[in-house]
């Protein structure tokens, strides 16, 4: 397993790897861009560059640089067989869904993108502070009210590692 230092996900970037830095230079190709940051594994508030470099709000030693992007998953709509046919047009209700991830540290989860919930993988850290990777599973409330197209969303913008192996939904369908 990678150490969480080494893991990113950001475009046009770059690393830095040395003694422990308060700044890190040679972006030009990113001047005047707000970009995302991993410093020492763990994400720094954004910042724009300035003059091809970044200031840190504290020293570090492991910086990956670069635009950040939004990973965004939408399960399928749920179809399931019933005695009298199948749950096409029916109101369905998505209460949990159960998450298999692999070395992951966090993500966002919920019915659509206008209601997500964060659940960070490492009990008590935030995406500013994890200090781990986390395989296993979570068990995700989503609540997703009766629909005809109930559904899950899971979103990831921090740069930092998610990886989604399976996903187990607990739902109901109603007879109408």
């Amino acid at each position: 397993m990678p150490e969480l230092s080494e893991a990113y996900f950001l475009d046009c970037g770059l690393t830095y790897t040395g003694p422990a830095a308060e700044s890190v230079s040679g972006l030009d190709h990113l001047e005047g861009e707000v970009v995302k940051i991993i410093a020492d594994g763990k994400v720094h508030p954004d910042r724009t560059v300035t003059g091809g470099v970044v200031l840190l709000d504290y020293a570090a030693s492991v910086v990956h640089v670069g635009f950040g992007y939004t990973a965004k998953m939408k399960s399928l709509p749920i179809d399931a067989a019933l005695q009298d046919g199948n749950s096409q047009g029916r109101l369905k209700l998505i209460p949990e869904a159960i998450l298999i991830v692999n070395e992951s540290v966090g993500l966002k989860a919920g019915p659509d993108v206008d209601n997500l919930d964060t659940f960070m993988l490492v009990e008590d850290e935030t995406f500013a502070t994890a200090t781990g990777f986390f395989s296993g599973a979570i068990d995700v409330n989503i609540e997703s009210g009766h629909n005809r197209q109930a559904r899950v969303v899971i979103q990831h913008e921090e740069g930092t590692p998610l990886t989604v192996n399976a996903m187990n939904l607990a739902y109901e369908v109603t007879q109408q």
